[in-house]
């Protein structure tokens, strides 16, 4: 009896699973290593302060980036099709970042992820004020419901949480859909690693600048720590770009949506958060409608 024949590089399977199967496990492992990566990082925001956080998360970003780059194209590396458009997103994504990590150093871990689930509704009103896109009833109720759902999570009045603290996570989500736009348009010009490297760069030196006004000396065990977290939120990116380059991008979609499971598991397990019953109300209604306009757009005609 015959033997079976060893697999070839030329059938496209990695491992034995085929590329469309690796993008939606990478899509997975992905949104395990940001969520640990951001609960590392809320871990030792409340050790160092929040600027060395977010500095060494874009300091390890640049050596992971600079590490997959081979050194004979690091000086093209840089070369952009639309610079100043690749500066105001590093900027933009800059100002996520700390109002993220903000986010989740005042408030429980599951409820900012929550909030953050709210960025694809902006995106879309964002599309119909400057893109001109079509807005029709579907997507408004969607919006609106979405929205709506926040205040569930976020409770504002409630708690004693101070409104500009709650209104952290609603600003990062807000600045992440205008990233989200932003991207879109160099994915045309540029290569990812180029947006990936513009990003660690511009967020290294900006934060760097301001660090020593705002030093600590971390001891090994949190230095580690600093580099654990830095690490996981950079390899998540490359696995997210992987993801997206073996898999549609409305096939991964839904997946992302388990993020919020994550984000319950290791907030009760580290902080000992537990979302309320309101909360888990606001999760699910969120989810529904994300899911809802997904559904929409990926039963839409390929020419619309």
């Amino acid at each position: 009896m015959p033997s079976t024949p060893p697999q070839t590089p030329d059938d496209g399977r990695i491992f034995g699973f085929t590329p469309p199967v690796w993008g939606i496990v990478l899509t997975l492992l992905h949104l395990v290593a940001i969520s640990t990566g951001d609960v590392i990082s809320k871990y030792f925001s409340y050790q160092l302060p929040v600027l060395m956080v977010i500095w060494s998360r874009y300091l390890v970003h640049v050596l992971v980036v600079f590490a997959a780059i081979r050194p004979s194209r690091w000086p093209t590396a840089f070369e952009s099709g639309r610079p100043w458009l690749q500066f105001w997103r590093a900027v933009a994504m800059l100002l996520n970042t700390v109002a993220f990590i903000l986010a989740i150093h005042f408030l429980p871990f599951a409820d900012v992820i929550a909030i953050a689930f709210i960025s694809p509704f902006i995106v879309i009103l964002l599309a119909r004020l400057f893109l001109g896109e079509a807005m029709d009833a579907g997507r408004w109720l969607a919006c609106v419901v979405g929205f709506g759902a926040s205040l569930f999570v976020i409770k504002p009045g409630f708690g004693g949480v101070e409104i500009a603290i709650l209104a952290l996570p609603v600003l990062a989500a807000g600045i992440f859909a205008v990233v989200s736009v932003q991207t879109r348009s160099l994915a045309l010009v540029d290569r990812s690693v180029t947006t990936m490297l513009w990003t660690g760069i511009v967020g290294l030196i900006a934060t760097s600048a301001a660090l020593p006004f705002d030093w600590v000396t971390p001891t090994p065990v949190q230095w580690l720590g600093l580099f654990a977290g830095g690490f996981l939120a950079a390899i998540s990116q490359f696995m997210f770009i992987k993801a997206n380059a073996y898999q549609k991008a409305s096939v991964l979609a839904p997946f992302a949506y388990t993020e919020l499971i994550w984000a319950v598991i290791l907030g009760y397990a580290v902080f000992g958060d537990f979302p309320d019953a309101w909360t888990w109300l606001g999760m699910a209604i969120i989810t529904a409608c994300g899911l809802y306009v997904l559904r929409r757009e990926t039963r839409k005609p390929a020419a619309a």
